[in-house]
């Protein structure tokens, strides 16, 4: 194994040196440098190219947020962990979204060997990918912003909780139970529905946040079908999917992630049929262009007015009247497709269809 050169943010001398000798001590070829101020470590970061940055959280004139904010400005995408001696539990989850690997507390640093392995794992994973040659502006962006996500979850849940809460007194009244009860129901099931629904989601992002980087080479045609057909086991849907895309037509890239996009807009094509068509169908096409794959999706369902498009990737938000979404799908889409250095475009006609067009890089 190569030795690892480690940039340290710490003010404190003997933390550097315990940090030094814990790494040593437990076999991780490494050969480490301390700075405490902003200039130290812009010549460092410089000068010495680290494979791996760590910082305390805040010091007296330079912190963490500090360095990871020189980090994206410079573009460079070197493993970043937080080694401080407390840290509220709010501000560890900021920083993670903001881009920070992992974070060790000093009462701890016993792990800091696994959490070294881990963070380099991983970030050598995302360099087999690919990951590292996304657009500047991609990289410079934070990943999804999970704290966030979390809040507005949060309250979304507390308003669902309150809905249902309101019917359930309703129903302590034997009178409007008896008249109400079939509507009751059918509400309150709706409710537990939805929160189902986004509760899957959010273990889904989660899980697809602390897993590894992967690149692989799939055939297109095949995993678009195969998606379909799994939506079609847990649901009847009368919609039929034409498949137009080259049988020898391949991309590379993380496939878990691409799954889980196609998911939300095959089955917003699926909920969003015409009924008063004589068939629904969604078409398939794709082609390649320079290092990307344009995936072309194109549905004759009920359509979406002009004047929502520019607010359906808005979390919880839903043009639908009846509610038959939470306004969550192209939401994660796009956080996803921000993470693959991706974009979509779409358009849309009501009573006539919706046409979603999804750039895909290629990771080589």
């Amino acid at each position: 194994m190569e030795t690892i050169n480690i940039l340290v943010i710490e003010d404190s001398k003997d933390d550097f040196y315990l940090m030094e000798r814990i790494l040593k001590k437990n076999q991780i070829p490494c050969s480490l440098h301390c700075v405490d101020t902003r200039d130290e470590f812009l010549d460092a970061l410089h000068e010495s190219n680290p494979n791996l940055i760590i910082s305390d959280h805040a010091m007296a004139n330079f912190s963490s947020m500090d360095a990871l904010q020189i980090c994206h400005k410079e573009r460079r995408s070197v493993p970043f962990l937080v080694v401080t001696g407390t840290l509220p539990e709010e501000t560890a989850k900021s920083l993670l979204a903001l881009g920070v690997d992992n974070y060790v507390l000093k009462k701890d640093l016993d792990l800091l060997p696994d959490v070294v392995k881990q963070a380099l794992s991983k970030h050598r994973s995302w360099v087999s990918s690919g990951v590292k040659n996304l657009t500047a502006e991609a990289m410079s962006m934070p990943k999804i912003d999970t704290n966030s996500f979390a809040l507005k979850f949060t309250k979304y849940l507390n308003e669902k909780i309150q809905s249902i809460d309101g019917m359930t007194n309703l129903m302590q009244n034997e009178a409007l139970c008896a008249k109400y009860r079939n509507f009751q129901y059918r509400e309150i099931k709706s409710q537990t529905q939805q929160m189902r629904y986004v509760s899957h989601c959010i273990k889904e992002m989660a899980e697809l946040k602390l897993s590894e980087v992967n690149s692989d080479v799939i055939n297109l045609r095949l995993l678009t079908t195969n998606v379909w057909f799994e939506l079609l086991e847990s649901r009847f849907f009368d919609v039929v999917m034409v498949n137009n895309i080259s049988e020898d037509l391949t991309w590379q890239g993380d496939v878990k992630v691409l799954k889980v996009i196609l998911r939300h807009i095959f089955r917003n094509s699926m909920l969003f049929k015409d009924t008063a068509k004589e068939l629904n169908r969604m078409t398939l096409t794709a082609v390649k262009q320079n290092n990307y794959i344009i995936l072309e999706i194109d549905d004759n369902g009920i359509g979406i007015e002009k004047d929502a498009i520019p607010n359906v990737f808005d979390v919880f938000y839903s043009a639908d009247a009846d509610y038959k979404t939470v306004g969550i799908g192209l939401y994660i889409v796009k956080e996803l497709l921000d993470e693959l250095g991706g974009e979509m475009r779409i358009t849309s006609e009501p009573k006539v269809g919706t046409t979603i067009q999804l750039l895909l890089p290629q990771y080589s």
